[in-house]
């Protein structure tokens, strides 16, 4: 019985850390599928999002803006911005404040932000006013 026992104390934590080991991708996978799926950017427009990658809800805006606050569809914009993507042919700058104040951002034409609060982080997750320069 003890020899039988032994046996099976070495298989059960090998079988426990397996499982575990699985749970952890099972769980990393299913946290990742849950995520909502990037908008796609339209042409010509300045897209935010409100998680990295270019993932999560999208506002975007074709047109420079000194108060984003006040249209409610700009909302990922000026509420949680996590990153964005600059889908015209212009250099576009990025405010902190309104009225093209405070801390900004420059991004060239075609460029990506996926993680603003790594490469802006004066920004805050806010953006409240934009303007292109083309």
């Amino acid at each position: 019985m003890n020899g039988v026992f032994r046996g099976m104390a070495v298989i059960i934590p090998g079988v426990l850390a397996a499982g575990l080991a699985l749970a952890g991708v099972s769980s990393a996978v299913t946290a990742n599928s849950l995520r909502q799926p990037p908008g796609v950017c339209p042409d010509n427009a300045v897209c935010a999002y409100s998680e990295e990658e270019l993932f999560g809800e999208m506002s975007s805006t074709k047109v420079t803006d000194p108060d984003l606050t006040d249209e409610p569809e700009h909302e990922v914009f000026y509420t949680r911005v996590e990153s964005v993507y600059n889908n015209t042919d212009c250099t576009v700058t990025l405010y902190e404040k309104v009225r093209f104040r405070g801390a900004r951002y420059v991004l060239p034409p075609g460029e990506r932000v996926l993680n603003l609060r790594t490469a802006a982080p004066s920004l805050k997750h806010h953006i409240y006013s934009e303007k292109i320069d083309c």
